[in-house]
């Protein structure tokens, strides 16, 4: 899984609950700049879709990821995505706290997938 942001590095990010947006997308508030929230006008809009960049898998590496954890090719694609989609969002991995951060994040965005996609 490779993940590329639209706009160079990083965007920034909210609490791990969620991204409060992308610099330079819908969500371009950050935290106490709520005197500019005026000048934005009707243009802008907080539930608009925003785009963060591109998300690359690969269904053969995928597999064999699948089969190595015991999963299916689904599952494991389900995972790549949201995995791929939260290093968009600002979410990291490199330290242990980051990395448990989005591990529950992960873990909390496809359980509501899967839930979604239940009869």
């Amino acid at each position: 899984m490779l993940a590329f942001p639209i706009d160079g590095p990083s965007p920034a990010s909210g609490p791990p609950g969620g991204p409060v947006g992308p610099r330079g997308f819908a969500g371009d508030r950050l935290a106490g700049d709520e005197d500019d929230e005026d000048d934005l006008g009707d243009e802008e809009d907080d539930d608009a879709p925003w785009l963060l960049g591109d998300v690359v898998l690969c269904p053969a590496y995928a597999a064999e990821q699948a089969s190595q954890a015991g999963q299916s090719l689904e599952a494991e694609l389900e995972l790549l995505t949201v995995h791929g989609i939260l290093h968009l969002c600002g979410f990291d991995h490199a330290e242990p706290k980051d990395e448990q951060a989005m591990r529950t994040r992960t873990d909390e965005l496809l359980d509501r997938w899967r839930e979604r996609e239940r009869p």
